[in-house]
């Protein structure tokens, strides 16, 4: 069990420091670019308390992605039926349940680990401005990490049953066509209802009530987030722990 534990950590740990080592320039740019709305010339502009704001956002969604994604899979499993060495694997007094376990619990650990970095690097950015604590940036970072969690869960069983990145990678798109295409009929038929609720108001009174709506809709949303996302992550980690065991069950050559 340690021993497969090590070798994911081994074959993982090249990419694991070239990504951090891009989340640091990430980091080093946002420093920068945060200090001087306050101290270089970016301070000079008219608009700077919005666009502080937007950069505050873009660089906590960015480098929390470039956290989350560092500890994924890293491509080990289809290097590991490159090599052969599942055939190898077979003959370990180790288990499927084991084995199995190992790459679960590596999504899980990467998951955690890049969410305590983006914690982190929230943390900083607010040392950098004077930007009020707001709950919606920690949602953000959850949002991040339960997608990259998900994606995750989807693609370890669909890497060890079809044995090619490639295969999962055009599953992978498949949904989440799918999922845009939903989501878009979703917020379509949202708008739709709240022009409908709202028909009878003038222009500006209609642009506050449908704003006022939509910001209380979206709070709701979170705090429901919140609330469902432990059982999302639990139901996530197990439903693909036994599908992994049982892909690596199927000992095709």
């Amino acid at each position: 069990m340690r021993g497969l534990i090590y070798k994911e950590f081994i074959l993982s740990r090249k990419n694991w420091f070239i990504w951090l080592g891009i989340a640091a320039g990430f980091i080093a740019i946002e420093t920068m670019l945060m200090l001087s709305t306050y101290y270089g010339n970016l301070a000079k502009m008219n608009d700077v308390e919005d666009q502080r704001g937007v950069f505050f956002s873009l660089f906590l969604i960015i480098i929390s992605v470039i956290f989350v994604g560092t500890f994924g899979d890293n491509g080990v499993i289809e290097s590991d039926y490159k090599t052969k060495w599942y055939l190898f694997g077979y003959t370990l007094p180790v288990s499927e349940y084991r084995q199995a376990a190992v790459k679960i619990g590596k999504i899980a650990f990467g998951t955690v680990a890049g969410t305590i970095f983006s914690l982190l690097n929230l943390a900083l950015l607010y040392a950098l401005t004077d930007i009020k604590h707001e709950k919606v940036y920690v949602y953000y970072i959850a949002a991040v990490a339960l997608g990259f969690l998900l994606v995750n869960c989807i693609s370890v069983p669909l890497t060890i049953r079809f044995r090619k990145e490639k295969i999962t990678f055009m599953i992978l798109s498949v949904i989440y066509v799918v999922l845009m295409f939903a989501a878009y009929g979703l917020i379509d038929h949202y708008t739709e209802s709240l022009k409908e609720k709202y028909s009878g108001l003038s222009e500006e009174q209609f642009d506050d009530a449908v704003t006022s709506q939509m910001l209380a809709d979206a709070k709701k949303l979170l705090l429901t987030f919140g609330w469902t996302m432990p059982l999302i992550i639990i139901a996530a980690l197990t439903v693909s722990y036994f599908c992994t065991v049982r892909a690596m069950k199927r000992r095709g050559v």
